[in-house]
């Protein structure tokens, strides 16, 4: 009859994910109910799929507004997902990065370093950070820290690897002048021909060499 073809072919339209196409109910027997059903199950379906898909956008909005570097790549290093910022880092095009295997270009030392830590992702250990050094798309030395969540489907199989960047450059560079800064003053202090002294704020004293000569010991 013309409702069964009705349902039949708006069954094989659902394969298709397509949820357009609503069954005429004309009777109140099995076939109108079942129809009816069908077309407020069609309905709800919708509702879901424009929800789901305003999340999607609301959160890909976010992700492209971000100050971090994002990215999100298969477990054979394919990229599937860039931000602009990650894109505009490295002097890359999205279209230039999505689908190929080109990854950030690591300082040599680091490496093995990276490959070390990323092996250690796991459904247990799904997350996990790594500083390291990269060159930007002007063959700048940054040093990046990277978050790497792995994400995993219902089989616990891994399929994507998201990682988040910050370039924390410039807290590193203050890091080291201060280290060289302590090294220099140190030098300083220990190889003067005067004596000198410095008083801590625990009341413990620290002395240089030729202080601790004038006070008669080597």
């Amino acid at each position: 009859t013309a409702p069964v073809k009705y349902l039949t072919s708006a069954v094989e339209r659902l394969k298709g994910d397509d949820f357009d196409g609503l069954i005429p109910v004309t009777t109140k027997d099995e076939i109108g109910v079942l129809g009816t059903s069908f077309n407020e199950m069609i309905d709800q379906r919708k509702k879901i799929d424009s929800a789901l898909k305003e999340s999607k956008e609301r959160y890909r909005s976010l992700i492209e507004n971000q100050i971090d570097l994002v990215c999100r790549f298969t477990p054979g290093g394919k990229f599937v997902f860039v931000n602009d910022m990650y894109a505009q880092f490295f002097n890359k095009s999205k279209k230039e990065l999505i689908g190929t295997k080109w990854p950030p270009l690591p300082v040599a030392d680091d490496i093995e370093v990276i490959k070390e830590k990323l092996s250690k992702l796991s459904y247990i250990n799904p997350t996990v950070t790594i500083e390291n050094r990269v060159f930007s798309g002007k063959g700048e030395i940054h040093w990046v820290q990277f978050i790497n969540t792995a994400i995993f489907d219902n089989n616990k199989k891994l399929i994507e690897i998201q990682s988040v960047g910050r370039d924390f450059t410039a807290r590193k560079q203050a890091e080291t002048a201060l280290i060289e800064s302590e090294d220099l003053f140190k030098h300083v202090f220990e190889s003067a021909n005067v004596g000198k002294s410095i008083t801590l704020p625990t009341g413990e004293i620290t002395v240089n060499k030729a202080f601790a000569e004038l006070l008669g010991y080597s």
